[in-house]
């Protein structure tokens, strides 16, 4: 039944042969039937859940910008998980992949979603109990659209819009009252990060050289009349904020001194969203809520679920540390709105199916204060069908030295893939390292476990991922093995290369290809794998 005692978002109780579920929402009342089927496929005659939320929202943002646009059976899929595993937001960013009445450049030959494609998807997500928010972007990131020549009237910089014309905002409004009108929901996430060249390239010629505080500053403004006449709730990345005060432009330094004038000038009525994808240690999570609360607000959290490398699967030790730190700094500074944002850049080679243990940590910090590994491994296991290990195993990739923490992590298996073995450009970071061992490790690992029984969509992906590893077993440091042979005159070892070693390898690169472009058509649409093409090409 629907209700339950007040805070309490879930209870769920098996015993003699009855159960019950005491729900707030649909995502609470799906979670819980799964959390009671569980009980049940392990064999307990009694079983009792109840859990309160963390959080009011918690969810995931989806890019569909870095050239993989997830197909609209994808997202309903990524939508029916999520709602299982209790989270109830779903935010698709799209900076220029949607429809936008008057202007056919707009996310052309990227995929775009329609308009009705956008409705079909909040259908789906309202009956799931999942709030849909679109996010987009309204000064820079919209270097797609930019780069056309029917856009040029729009562009500053490459990037960036130029702001302070009528022609800019009306078409803002047009892009915004688009996008909005084919969703219930009246949040609207408007970007606004990483302007970095706002106002230094046909601003400048025109109007002469402003702060880009005082652009930044009028341009919000701007922006909030439009979403105002609209009736929508903003939301906007708050980096600008502290970039503009940071010597070199940075985001994150504990120091930051952000004058009072800076504060005064956010519109009324902005959710600031303080995004951090990077740090794992809880202290810089409280530093940093801090000044955003000196801002005058508590803010959004946007966490990261490690994609953004651009390597095939995500970097889940990396997800780990920074999300658990990160979560629970935000329960103690109060925050009640977060999300994990889920990144694909560099041309989307990172596979989506990856995320789900990354987002069951989400769901789980949600439910639960202060939830152990224990905890989070058994959770893993019962929302995505696999074990914790065998993520692990699947996205150990490049977790080639646990200890190392940096602020970006490492992606090997992207650049050793498609570095040409004859130029070595990586060879140097490839030479001092076990990489042959290391990845001949996790091909068995996966060829175990692709021989048990798992999820249908999650099949595929480790069959590719353990066929990247038998390419980058041999590839990895053969521009390395190549060079030697070549300095010390060694014509056998060459001849063996030309006659044996590379054949086997190109045969193997052939056969991940295929697998690659099958799990693509699976997920994305057709737009943008001829970018990966080429680079298998």
């Amino acid at each position: 039944k629907r209700g339950g005692q007040e805070g309490n978002a879930l209870q769920v109780k098996l015993e003699n042969g009855e159960a019950a579920v005491e729900y707030r929402d649909i995502p609470a009342l799906l979670r819980g039937l799964r959390l009671l089927a569980g009980a049940l496929e392990s064999g307990k005659d009694t079983f009792v859940a109840k859990e309160e939320r963390h959080f009011d929202t918690s969810g995931a943002m989806f890019d569909c910008s870095r050239n993989a646009v997830m197909t609209v059976d994808t997202v309903k899929y990524f939508l029916r998980q999520m709602a299982v595993m209790g989270l109830n937001t779903l935010l698709l960013y799209t900076e220029d992949t949607y429809e936008v009445e008057g202007e056919p450049y707009f996310g052309y030959l990227r995929g775009r979603y329609s308009l009705a494609q956008l409705r079909e998807l909040d259908d789906y997500a309202d009956s799931l109990g999942v709030e849909l928010i679109p996010c987009i972007q309204t000064l820079a990131h919209l270097e797609q659209f930019l780069k056309w020549g029917s856009s040029e009237r729009y562009r500053d910089t490459a990037e960036v819009i130029l702001v302070g014309q009528e022609e800019t905002y009306e078409l803002l409004a047009r892009m915004i009252r688009s996008v909005s009108s084919a969703v219930r929901s009246r949040k609207i996430h408007i970007g606004m990060d990483e302007a970095h060249t706002l106002g230094l390239g046909r601003y400048l010629d025109q109007y002469g050289y402003h702060t880009r505080f005082e652009l930044m500053q009028a341009h919000v403004r701007r922006v909030k009349d439009i979403t105002d006449s609209m009736g929508l709730k903003p939301m906007m990345w708050g980096d600008m904020y502290f970039r503009l005060f940071i010597n070199g432009g940075g985001y994150y330094d504990p120091d930051v001194q952000i004058p009072d004038e800076a504060i005064q000038s956010i519109p009324d009525g902005i959710n600031l969203i303080y995004w951090d994808y990077y740090h794992q240690e809880e202290d810089f999570y409280h530093t940093y809520i801090g000044w955003h609360k000196k801002l005058g607000q508590t803010p959004v959290f946007g966490g990261g679920i490690c994609t953004w490398t651009g390597a095939m699967v995500q970097n889940y030790p990396h997800t780990i540390r920074a999300t658990d730190a990160a979560m629970r700094a935000c329960k103690d500074e109060g925050v009640r709105d977060v999300f994990a944002c889920i990144w694909n850049d560099n041309g989307g080679e990172c596979n989506y199916i990856s995320v789900l243990p990354g987002l069951v940590r989400y769901a789980e910090h949600m439910y639960t204060a202060m939830p152990d590994e224990n905890h989070m491994a058994s959770r893993i296991q019962l929302f995505t069908g696999l074990e914790e290990e065998a993520w692990t195993e699947l996205c150990a990739l490049d977790c080639l030295n646990p200890a190392l923490r940096p602020l970006e992590p490492q992606n090997p298996s992207k650049y050793l893939l498609w570095q040409d073995p004859l130029l070595g450009l990586f060879d140097r970071h490839a030479e001092p390292l076990e990489l042959e061992a290391h990845y001949i490790g996790i091909r068995i690992a996966l060829e175990a476990r692709c021989k048990e029984p798992m999820p249908t969509r999650c099949s595929g992906l480790f069959e590719l991922i353990r066929q990247l590893c038998a390419v980058l077993e041999v590839k990895a440091k053969l521009g390395v093995r190549l060079k030697k042979a070549y300095d010390a005159k060694d014509k056998i070892a060459l001849r063996e290369a030309a006659d044996t070693v590379l054949p086997t390898l190109l045969i193997a690169v052939e056969r991940l290809h295929v697998l690659h472009a099958r799990e693509w058509a699976k997920l994305y649409k057709p737009f943008g794998w001829e970018v990966l093409d080429l680079r298998y090409g």
